[in-house]
C-alpha cells in the first residue's frame, strides 16, 4: 500500500510505549501464608485470569491505537487499478516528451529528434516511465512505458510534417495522461519553436494538474523570417451558375525587416491563370490581393492562389480552395387562380432578358402534378391552402432529398384547409390573420426588428447599400401555433415570428407570416429591389445549405460515406479510415454518383515566425501553490483530483476507527482493576 507521507512511518516505534510502561508497571506478586484460604482458592484463580485476559487487551488496543494514529500521519492510499485509456500504472518517475512537429518546424527533424532522446535519456527504464506526445495537428501519443525500446523507435521517426500548431491541445493531452500514472515525480518537457498562432486555440480555464513540473526546450525555427507567405484566403464556397465575377483574395504578410515590392501574386482556376497582380508590402504588415473571376463551369472550379517568385513547396507560398458551382435551379411557383402576385414572384426569381440562376415555371394549382415537383429544386406555395395527396408525397419526397419548400401565405388560405394539408411539411400551423394597429401617426403597421442578420439569407443587408431591413412596414400576418420545431430567423416588432424555417429529412420549408400582396405589405410595391434580394437568398439558402464541406486544413478528418473513394493530392488511393488530411493539396472523393474536390490547406498562420515567450506559456498552465483545480474549470483535471482526493481519504477512516478504539479501551479498562 503506497503513502502520501512515508516517512512518519519511522514513527512506528511509538508502539512499544504501551508495552514498556505495562511491563514497568506491572503487579509485583508477593506470597504471604494465610490460614483459612482453601475457601478463596479457586475464585482468586478465575478473578486473576480475567483480569489478565482484560490486561491483555488494553495492551493490544494501546499499542494499537498508536500504531492507527503513525499510520493515519502517513496518509495511506488506496491501491485498486482502474483501467484507462491512459493506462493507469505505478512508476518512480514518470515524463511526458511533448514534440511540436507541426509545419512551422520544417528542417528542424535531427534537432527535435536529439532533444528529445536527451529528455528520455534522463530517465531509468525500468522503474521510470515515459510519453511521447507529438503533435502535427491533433496530438499523436506512445505510452506511457517503462520500456523505452518504443519510445524510442517513436522518436526517431520524428519529421515535421504539414499539419497545424496546437500547444495547448498538446499540453493539456500531456497533463491527462500524466494524471494517470502514479509516480513520486512527474514532469513535462515542451520542444517547440513556440509560434504564437499556435497558441490560439488556449482560452483559460485549466491548468497543469499540482505536483506536474514543465521545462521548455526552445527550438529556433529553420525557416527564415526574412520572407512574405499567403497567411490567408477568402472565396465563394458555393454559387449558383451565373455570369457575376465573384472575389477571390489573399492576405500576403511580409515577416522580414524591410518593405517588399512587387511581390507577384497569381490566380489560377481549373487550370488555367485568371490574372497575376503586383503588389508592395510593408515591412511587418499584411495586404489583401483581389481578384475578381466568374465561376462559369457546374461543379468543381479547382482554385490556387500562388506567390509567383516562390518555390511553390515552400510553407505559405500556395493557398489551395474548390469553389462548388451549382447549375440552373429548377423553381416551381404554385398559385390559385386568379392570384397575379405569382407573376411578381417569378419577375423577381427570374428576370426577363437577365441572367438568373433560376429557371422559373408558374403553376395553376390545379394544373400543377407530381412531375412538377419532382423536376424542381425548390416549390414555392403562393397563397395555396391544399394539395392532392399524390402532390403532398412528392413534396415529402423533394424535403428528403435536400430540396427546398417556401410557403406564402395570404388571405385565399383557410387555416384549417391548410392545417389538414401542410402541417406535417411546414414550420407552423396557421391560427388567424391579424391587422397590425398604427405604430405611429403617418403610417400604419409594423416592422422587422429582431432579424437575425448572421443568417444567410439576411446576412447581404449588412453590406453597404443593401437595403434597410427596418423599411418595409406590414399591415396583416398570420398568427401561428405549433412552432416548436421551427427555428425564427426573423421577428416584427411586435414580436410575433416574421420568418421561420424547419429542417425535413435534408431540405428545408421556409414561411413568411405575411403575404407579398400589396394589401398585406409595401416590401413589393415600395420596396421593390429588397423584396427581389430577400426571394434570391431564400431561393439560394435553400439550394446552398445541402453542399458538402470541401475545405480542410492538414490534420483534419475528411467527411466521407462508407462506400467513398478517395485519392490523395498525388492521385495514390486511400483505403484507411477515417482519412485524415496528410499534404496541403486536392483530395478528390468518388461517391459512385458524383466527383468532388476537397482542398486542403496548413493552417493559416503556421507561415507566421512571430513566436511567444517561455514565461507566457508558464503563467498560462502552471498553478499557483494552492490553486483549486476546480477553481481552473477544468472539468476533467478536477476530476481526476477528485479521485485522488478519494483515494487519500483511508486516514479518515482510520480516525474513525481510532476514535470507536478508544472508547472501547476506555470502556474496558474501568472495568479492570490494576492493582
Amino acid at each position: 500500500m503506497p503513502f502520501l507521507k512515508p516517512y512518519f512511518l519511522m514513527a512506528l516505534a511509538v508502539v512499544l510505549i504501551p508495552l514498556i510502561i505495562h511491563l514497568l508497571t506491572r503487579d509485583q506478586i508477593k506470597k504471604v501464608a494465610f490460614s483459612t484460604v482453601r475457601f478463596f482458592i479457586g475464585t482468586s484463580r478465575n478473578i486473576l485470569r480475567k483480569k489478565k485476559i482484560r490486561e491483555a487487551f488494553l495492551l493490544a488496543s494501546r499499542m494499537l491505537a498508536c500504531a492507527i494514529i503513525v499510520f493515519a500521519f502517513a496518509r495511506p492510499l488506496f491501491t485498486k487499478e482502474k483501467q484507462s485509456q491512459s493506462g493507469r500504472f505505478s512508476a518512480l518517475k514518470a515524463r511526458a516528451i511533448v514534440v511540436d512537429v507541426s509545419a512551422s518546424m520544417t528542417g528542424t527533424g535531427s534537432t527535435i529528434r536529439k532533444k528529445a532522446e536527451t529528455a528520455l535519456n534522463e530517465l531509468v527504464e525500468g522503474s521510470d516511465a515515459a510519453i511521447l506526445v507529438s503533435f502535427s495537428g491533433k496530438p499523436s501519443v506512445a505510452g506511457p512505458s517503462k520500456e523505452f525500446a518504443g519510445i524510442r523507435s517513436a522518436i526517431s521517426k520524428l519529421e515535421p510534417a504539414s499539419g497545424g500548431t496546437d500547444i495547448a491541445e498538446a499540453l493539456r493531452t500531456a497533463n491527462s495522461i500524466l494524471s494517470g500514472v502514479e509516480a513520486t515525480e512527474k514532469s513535462i518537457v515542451l520542444i517547440s519553436d513556440l509560434q504564437r498562432s499556435g497558441w490560439q486555440s488556449f482560452k483559460g480555464g485549466w491548468k497543469l494538474a499540482p505536483g506536474i513540473d514543465l521545462s521548455i526546450i526552445n527550438i529556433d525555427p529553420a525557416i527564415s523570417a526574412d520572407r512574405v507567405a499567403i497567411t490567408d484566403g477568402d472565396y465563394p464556397h458555393n454559387i449558383v451558375l451565373d455570369k457575376i465575377p465573384r472575389i477571390v483574395a489573399a492576405k500576403i504578410a511580409n515577416f522580414s525587416d524591410s518593405p517588399r515590392n512587387a511581390v507577384e501574386t497569381t490566380l489560377s482556376v481549373n487550370g488555367k491563370t485568371v490574372e497575376t497582380q503586383k503588389t508592395n508590402v510593408p515591412a511587418h504588415q499584411a495586404v489583401a490581393v483581389r481578384f475578381r473571376t466568374p465561376f462559369t463551369n457546374p461543379g468543381d472550379n479547382l482554385g490556387i492562389i500562388r506567390l509567383s517568385q516562390e518555390d511553390e513547396k515552400k510553407l505559405g507560398s500556395t493557398f489551395y480552395f474548390n469553389t462548388r458551382v451549382n447549375p440552373t435551379i429548377n423553381v416551381t411557383i404554385v398559385s390559385q387562380s386568379g392570384d397575379n402576385m405569382g407573376k411578381f414572384l417569378s419577375i423577381a426569381l427570374q428576370p426577363p432578358e437577365a441572367d438568373s440562376p433560376f429557371k422559373v415555371k408558374s403553376v395553376n394549382l390545379q394544373n400543377l402534378t407530381a412531375k412538377d415537383v419532382n423536376e424542381s429544386g425548390i416549390v414555392l406555395f403562393n397563397n395555396v391552402d391544399t394539395a392532392g395527396a399524390e402532390i403532398i408525397t412528392a413534396i415529402n419526397t423533394l424535403l428528403q432529398r435536400g430540396g427546398g419548400i417556401i410557403y406564402l401565405p395570404g388571405d385565399k388560405v383557410g387555416a384549417d384547409k391548410f392545417n389538414a394539408t401542410f402541417a406535417a411539411l411546414s414550420p407552423a400551423r396557421l391560427s388567424r390573420i391579424m391587422t397590425a394597429p398604427a405604430s405611429d401617426e403617418q403610417e400604419q403597421g409594423i416592422t422587422l426588428s429582431k432579424v437575425n442578420v448572421e443568417h444567410p439569407i439576411f446576412e447581404i443587408f449588412q453590406k453597404p447599400h443593401h437595403g434597410d431591413l427596418s423599411g418595409p412596414r406590414f399591415t396583416r400576418f398570420w398568427e401561428l401555433t405549433d412552432s416548436q420545431m421551427s427555428r425564427v430567423i426573423a421577428r416584427f416588432s411586435n414580436d410575433r415570428p416574421a420568418f421561420l424555417e424547419r429542417q425535413i429529412g435534408q431540405g428545408i420549408a421556409i414561411m413568411m407570416t405575411s403575404s407579398v400582396s400589396g394589401d398585406w405589405s409595401n416590401l413589393v410595391i415600395d420596396k421593390g429591389p429588397m423584396f427581389v434580394s430577400i426571394m434570391h437568398q431564400i431561393a439560394r439558402y435553400l439550394v446552398m445549405r445541402s453542399e458538402k464541406k470541401t475545405d480542410y486544413c492538414v490534420g483534419d478528418e475528411l467527411r466521407l460515406n462508407a462506400n467513398d473513394q478517395v485519392s490523395d493530392p498525388a492521385g495514390k488511393k486511400i483505403t484507411e479510415r477515417p482519412v485524415i488530411a496528410r499534404e496541403p493539396g486536392f483530395y478528390m472523393v468518388d461517391t459512385g454518383s458524383e466527383k468532388i474536390s476537397y482542398s486542403v490547406n496548413v493552417m493559416a498562420g503556421e507561415a507566421d515566425p512571430v513566436a511567444m515567450k517561455q514565461e507566457e506559456i508558464t503563467m498560462a498552465v502552471v498553478p499557483v501553490k494552492g490553486e483549486n483545480l476546480d477553481a481552473a474549470g477544468d472539468d476533467v483535471l478536477a476530476k481526476e483530483a477528485k479521485e485522488k482526493v478519494d483515494r487519500m481519504a483511508l486516514w479518515r477512516y482510520l480516525i474513525l476507527a481510532l476514535v470507536v478504539l478508544l472508547a472501547g479501551e476506555l470502556y474496558l479498562g474501568n472495568k479492570t482493576v490494576r492493582h
